[in-house]
């Protein structure tokens, strides 16, 4: 999983898009594994959420939608808020740091799962 985030943050990094059909099969993993109650509830606020930030608001990219799904799916809930809530205090700090206005989100993500991920 760590290992095809880091491809995806680079290619964030590098191109401003994903490949995300590549994290599909994970991703339908995922939903295999950790298909209870709580995680369909999740996925499908989240869904609705982003659905609305990528196609309504254009403040998300398509590509950030498998990612934060596989992440809920492969994580447990409070994981996932932690890793989701420090990713985007990091993309916050560095927008108000940078020029720059738009990032890449997918290495935010990242981050902030794998750092969640070692602190607990």
């Amino acid at each position: 999983m760590a290992v095809v985030l880091l491809f995806l943050s680079l290619e964030d990094c590098a191109s401003q898009a994903i490949h995300s059909y590549l994290i599909i099969p994970l991703l339908l993993y995922a939903i295999h594994q950790h298909h209870d109650q709580s995680h369909i509830f999740l996925a499908l606020l989240v869904g609705l959420i982003a659905y609305y930030l990528v196609y309504i608001r254009h403040a998300l990219g398509s590509g950030d939608i498998p990612v934060l799904l596989t992440l809920i799916f492969s994580t447990t809930t409070y994981v996932f808020v932690l890793g989701l809530l420090l990713g985007c205090c990091l993309a916050t700090l560095f927008l108000a740091l940078s020029s720059q206005k738009r990032l890449p989100f997918v290495p935010f993500l990242t981050v902030g799962w794998l750092l969640i991920g070692v602190l607990i």
